[in-house]
């Protein structure tokens, strides 16, 4: 019954150990996230940004109500402007 109770108390030491060591890891990896994160913001690099929340390219594609595409068209002109893919609705 003796080495029972101390085979158990070793195991349970060992599977502690092994937890602790994979904590240290994660918060080193939590750390350079939030780091990462925090430089982006502050150097405004939307690219790094995106890439810390996306791991895909992310596709832009801009919507323009009638007034907005009004204002584009009087700057750029009709060809330059594009179409406003609200026109429809």
């Amino acid at each position: 019954m003796r080495t029972i109770k101390l085979l158990s108390i070793i195991v349970l030491i060992t599977v502690q150990q092994s937890y602790a060591q994979q904590s240290a890891e994660n918060k080193k990896e939590l750390k350079n996230i939030i780091n990462a994160y925090g430089k982006s913001v502050l150097e405004r690099d939307s690219s790094a940004f995106y890439n810390l929340f996306n791991d895909g390219p992310v596709t832009w594609c801009a919507a323009l109500r009638d007034r907005s595409q009004a204002k584009e068209v009087e700057k750029k002109g009709v060809k330059a402007a594009g179409s406003n893919y609200f026109s429809g609705s």
